[in-house]
């Protein structure tokens, strides 16, 4: 299997995985990201992400200047031989968004048509579909003054303490919880925190906006003086104010 490199040549992945000084093993995906190179690019997976990478799941990864959504292909154990990866950014979805079927049919179809493998994964993922990373966490009254149940909750509340409107993917890859979106359910049931949703705020900040200006229009526009239906005055003007 080919992987793109960031400069746009090209090069075979090896045949073993690399380890760690420690022993541990690195971790590599595949990402289809909307450029115009006919296959995936490769990043390496931080340790606060590799729990959370599946293909089919959106991610955002850095090519070049620019961060841009993509999404995971492969999971593999295989670093590239001439160049150092870079490490992806964040993880959106907690669970794939295309099924192993569509990505394959992704690969069919943009080596049939010969077309850029992230152009034509994007064209697959729904486009009103929001990310989960992208949702913003927001502490409550009662969660900052409840006492947390584990040390994970109070490094939770610390945190969006000093960071209020945190998104997801921050606090995943900031706080390392395995656990995080079941655990922001939780807290979310019992009034603790906040999860909104992406865009909402935007719409709102819309429906408001509209409002105003409706509403300026309202008072702003003259009133009508015209003179309601009655009987028409046919007296000259030389015979106005003269009594009978």
């Amino acid at each position: 299997m080919e992987q793109a490199r960031l400069d746009g040549t090209w090069s075979p992945d090896s045949a073993a995985g690399e380890e760690e000084s420690d022993g541990t093993v690195r971790t590599f995906v595949e990402v289809a990201v909307p450029i115009p190179v006919p296959g995936g690019l490769t990043y390496e997976v931080p340790d606060a992400l590799s729990a959370l990478v599946v293909p089919g799941c959106r991610v955002k990864a850095d090519v070049g200047r620019r961060r841009l959504v993509g999404v995971a292909m492969a999971v593999h154990q295989e670093p590239p031989q001439d160049f150092k990866p870079k490490a992806l950014a964040e993880v959106l979805d907690i669970e794939p968004v295309l099924s192993t079927e569509m990505l394959d049919l992704a690969r069919f179809v943009a080596d049939y048509y010969m077309a850029p493998l992230g152009e034509t994964v994007r064209l697959m993922v729904p486009a009103d579909l929001p990310p989960f990373g992208d949702r913003r966490v927001t502490l409550t009254d009662g969660g900052a003054l409840a006492p947390p149940r584990d040390e994970h909750d109070a490094a939770l509340v610390q945190y969006l303490i000093e960071h209020p409107r945190s998104r997801v993917a921050e606090l995943q890859k900031t706080l390392r919880l395995p656990d995080l979106p079941s655990r922001l359910q939780e807290l979310r049931e019992l009034g603790r925190v906040a999860v909104e949703e992406p865009g909402r705020r935007a719409a709102v900040m819309s429906r408001r906006s509209r409002s105003r200006r409706e509403t300026w229009r309202t008072i702003s526009k003259p009133p009508d003086v015209r003179p309601r239906d009655g009987p028409s005055c046919r007296c000259s003007p030389s015979s106005a104010g003269r009594r009978p």
